[in-house]
C-alpha cells in the first residue's frame, strides 16, 4: 500500500510536467509514456529512475531522496547477487583456474 501511494505521487508529478498537454517537449512525452507504463505494472523502481532523470516539478530534494532509494535499491541487489552460488562459482573459476578445470573434469 505504501508502495502504492510512492507510486501515484511519483506519477503525479511527473504526468504534470510531461503530459502531451502540458508540454510539445518530445522528451518529455517519452518519459510520459514510460511513467504511464511503470504505473500500470506497478513499477515503483522505474518510476523513480524516471522522476530522478527530469527537471521542473521535482525539488532537490525530492531528486536526492529518489536517488538515495534508488542507491540503496542498486546496493541490495548487488549484494544478493554477489552472495549468490553462481558468482561464487564465477569467482572460483577467474581466481583459481587450475582448481576450476580440475573440479570440471572431476565433475564430468
Amino acid at each position: 500500500a505504501k508502495g502504492e501511494e510512492k507510486l501515484k505521487a511519483l506519477w503525479r508529478k511527473i504526468a504534470a510536467s510531461c503530459h502531451p498537454d502540458k508540454t510539445d517537449d518530445a522528451k518529455k512525452h517519452s518519459a510520459f509514456v514510460a511513467a504511464q507504463q511503470a504505473k500500470d505494472n506497478l513499477d515503483l523502481q522505474t518510476m523513480q529512475k524516471i522522476a530522478a532523470t527530469l527537471d521542473g516539478s521535482f525539488t532537490p530534494e525530492d531528486r536526492i531522496e529518489i536517488l538515495r532509494k534508488l542507491i540503496s535499491e542498486l546496493h541490495a541487489e548487488n549484494q544478493r547477487l554477489t552472495e549468490s552460488n553462481l558468482f561464487k562459482f564465477l569467482v572460483f573459476k577467474q581466481t583459481r583456474p587450475d582448481q576450476f578445470n580440475d573440479f570440471i573434469k572431476n565433475f564430468s
